[in-house]
């Protein structure tokens, strides 16, 4: 009798704690958590705020992320479909908040449950061309919605003139929620879908000195049935600019001098401003990493910067930081590949700043960033020529050519807005460059710092203080010079640290016999050193300790007696000033 009273008490408690423990697990929405630090030695010490619980997978998984319905046209329909999964293995219950502004019909809410298979979530957005009764206002169309999910499905209504929107579905279940985007564009009778595409749309020309000329290639490709006939419109001053986005300085990260799937490094340009830590490769010239413990850190002056960033089907989370503090989570994961522009921070006061992006889970691709803020000048008119300024363009790819000319222009950064009308749509293009005196002259001195035999060379001791300080390194003054990018006869010199060893490793070989064994992390490059004897420079001497693992970089040719403390001679890694 006493056990069966035991069973009717416990077996009702055992089942509540059952439903209830596995979401006691889930932290709030605002606890924080920590990110792995000291990765490649980077960002030893760096204190960054947590990823959230963006960064923490959901109990109910929906992908993608965000779905991009197109254009639709009057009397047209766009539609996709999001799939949906309970990670548990425990079947969820859910239901789906109104999107905000929308009217609900019959106010009715859908609601669903979905376990560890597959289901969907259908999505269908039509266009309803309203009666137009006021010429003094926009026109209006009629939208309607409608999602359905088995054997239910609920619609939406909303009037929105013609434009560009991006709506939230929030799903609510026991345990969180989970949002997810679509967006579309609605046109009107005029105006059709752009089908006329260019590639790139955003080209950095970098640093050039007056006085010089640099071009670059545009491929001009079109999707519609239809021949577009397109030309080139270069607005001026005094032209109305509608519906021009704002005009930043754009960044590229591209770097087309390194082989293809090696290591990515940071072109010539950026590498006193752009730092990565962890397992970089390159993709089509950009980085790329998988899964986290990959970080890149970006130092930028102005009052905002826009990250453009691929999506598709394998990519993953992004944590956004501006000046260590957490701004958002980018999530890439989509049907459709492409490129999509993620807001890191505005309304910034004026000044530098440092943007920050760790990797969570999947791939990551980083185009680039958009600084704003900082003021940028007009260029004389003709600095800018497109040829041929027009075409027609059908099943073929066309290709046009970008040339700026900074004759006659005032060090500073410039850039420019490009327009390729046609009937299949207008398509923008921006360039950007900063003007620059020639500075192949210049030299770089390069710090030397000492850690128990670990050495650390550096060009710019001021970007890498708080790594040396919290490192406890001891500064030993000016080891020797290296040159700037581009400088005849000479090629980027490396770093690399191995956290097994406590010890760094310098070569200009980046993929050859010379490069560090596997446990070497890269860093990147510290500047240019010179691949032969020329005028005036002299050996970089190479020692190597084989009972501790560690390297020493000298330009004296005894050492500085090293000998003594077990190092052998290893080579000559370079010339330099």
């Amino acid at each position: 009798m006493f056990d069966n009273f035991n069973k009717k008490i416990y077996l009702p408690v055992l089942i509540i704690v059952l439903l209830i423990c596995p979401f006691t697990f889930f932290r709030d929405e605002g606890e924080e958590t920590a990110i792995i630090n000291n990765v490649g030695d980077i960002f030893y010490g760096t204190s960054h705020a947590a990823f959230k619980d963006e960064l923490d997978k959901p109990l109910l998984a929906v992908t993608p992320r965000e779905l991009d319905l197109d254009g639709i046209a009057p009397g047209k329909v766009a539609g996709g479909v999001f799939s949906l999964r309970s990670i548990t293995g425990i079947r969820l219950q859910w239901i789906i908040d109104c999107p905000e502004g929308w009217e609900v019909s019959d106010n009715q809410r859908l609601t669903g449950s979905t376990a560890v298979e597959t289901d969907q979530l259908r999505l269908s957005i039509k266009n309803d061309l309203t009666e137009f009764t006021d010429e003094t206002k926009p026109q209006l169309y009629s939208i309607r919605l409608n999602i359905e999910a088995g054997n239910k499905s609920v619609q939406f209504m909303k009037e929105l003139p013609a434009g560009t929107y991006r709506e939230m579905i929030k799903f609510t279940y026991p345990g969180g929620t989970e949002a997810v985007y679509f967006s579309f564009e609605v046109t009107d009778t005029g105006k059709p879908v752009p089908l006329l595409t260019i590639d790139p749309t955003r080209i950095d020309f970098g640093i050039i000195p007056p006085g010089r000329q640099v071009a670059k290639r545009v491929k001009v490709t079109n999707k519609g049935r239809e021949a577009a006939k397109w030309h080139v419109l270069i607005p001026k001053t005094a032209d109305e600019k509608i519906n021009m986005p704002p005009l930043g300085r754009y960044v590229s990260f591209l770097n087309n001098e390194i082989k293809r799937g090696s290591n990515y490094v940071p072109p010539g340009h950026l590498k006193n401003t752009l730092e990565m830590s962890g397992k970089w490769r390159e993709y089509e010239g950009y980085p790329t990493a998988y899964g986290v413990n990959n970080f890149v850190r970006y130092h930028f002056s102005g009052t905002g910067i826009c990250l453009y960033l691929r999506r598709g089907p394998e990519e993953g989370k992004v944590a956004v930081y501006l000046d260590d503090q957490l701004t958002g989570v980018y999530g890439g994961n989509a049907v459709e590949r492409g490129t999509e522009e993620f807001i890191g921070a505005d309304n910034l006061p004026e000044g530098p700043h440092v943007l920050s992006l760790a990797n969570g889970d999947g791939y990551v691709i980083i185009e680039g960033a958009s600084v704003y803020g900082r003021k940028l000048l007009k260029g004389n008119p003709g600095w800018v020529n497109v040829s041929p300024d027009s075409g027609v363009t059908s099943r073929e790819t066309d290709y046009v050519t970008v040339q700026v000319s900074t004759q006659r222009l005032n060090p500073g950064c410039y850039a420019e807005q490009i327009v390729l009308a046609s009937n299949q749509g207008d398509v923008l293009l921006t360039l950007s460059v900063e003007v620059r005196p020639d500075q192949q002259a210049r030299i770089f001195d390069v710090y030397r710092y000492v850690r128990n035999q670990n050495y650390l060379f550096t060009t710019n001791p001021q970007l890498e203080m708080n790594r040396i300080q919290r490192g406890a390194y001891r500064k030993e003054g000016i080891a020797f010079r290296l040159f700037p990018p581009g400088t005849p006869g000479t090629t980027e010199f490396y770093r690399w640290y191995s956290v097994e060893k406590d010890d760094h490793y310098y070569s200009y070989d980046l993929n050859g016999n010379e490069k560090p064994p596997k446990d070497y992390v890269f860093e990147g490059t510290i500047g240019n050193i010179g691949t032969s004897k020329l005028t005036n420079l002299r050996e970089l001497y190479r020692w190597f300790n084989p009972s501790t693992g560690r390297h020493f970089y000298t330009t004296y040719r005894n050492g500085e007696g090293m000998a003594q403390k077990g190092y052998n001679f290893n080579g000559i890694a370079g010339y330099v000033k």
